[in-house]
């Protein structure tokens, strides 16, 4: 389930034999759902919403499978265009970005160019956005004309990103 978990329960630290562990900084409703979602019997569904909010946790637990799980239900929800609002589309960026999911990343990105580009920046997901996502989002948002071929590196992940602007303003 998680290895940190395991070494909390099995090994000498006071946890182990604690009838109460403070979490400083997490919600009980949070840590309770993660724990739903990971218990083997129960398996709660996951939404869109709690999957951005157990991510995080999913990672610093170090369980792998429930992160995925996650991953796989923002990327769905970016690819069916169920929530088609520029304030989805950040949220997944700057998740995305945080945790170094260049797949949803590109995704949200790609989703956002989708949209005008003020609609982004009026949004209010928007001032939680790096520096490195704001320039890619205003590459994307106001160039509906040109067609170049760029490249940019991520101050984040120092991966190079190489991408063509088709007439549209969206990449490849």
């Amino acid at each position: 389930m998680s290895p940190v978990f395991e070494r909390m329960f099995n090994s000498d630290f006071k946890e182990k034999d604690a009838n109460e562990i403070k979490l400083p900084g997490k919600s009980f409703e949070l840590m309770q759902m993660l724990l739903l979602v990971a218990h083997p019997r129960i398996q709660k569904d996951l939404t869109v919403d709690n999957s951005m909010q157990l991510l995080p946790l999913a990672e610093e637990y170090q369980m792998d499978r429930i992160k995925e799980k996650c991953e796989a239900c923002v990327r769905e929800n970016l690819r069916n265009g169920a929530r088609s609002r520029p304030d989805f589309f950040l949220r997944c960026l700057n998740l995305s970005e945080r945790h170094n999911l260049m797949d949803i990343w590109e995704l949200a990105l790609d989703r956002c160019s989708s949209v005008p580009l003020n609609d982004c920046i009026n949004s209010p997901e928007f001032k939680n956005t790096s520096p490195t996502s704001s320039r890619f989002l205003t590459l994307f948002g106001d160039r509906k004309t040109q067609t170049q071929t760029r490249q940019l590196n991520c101050n984040h992940c120092g991966r190079s990103i190489q991408y063509t602007e088709k007439a549209h303003g969206r990449y490849m």
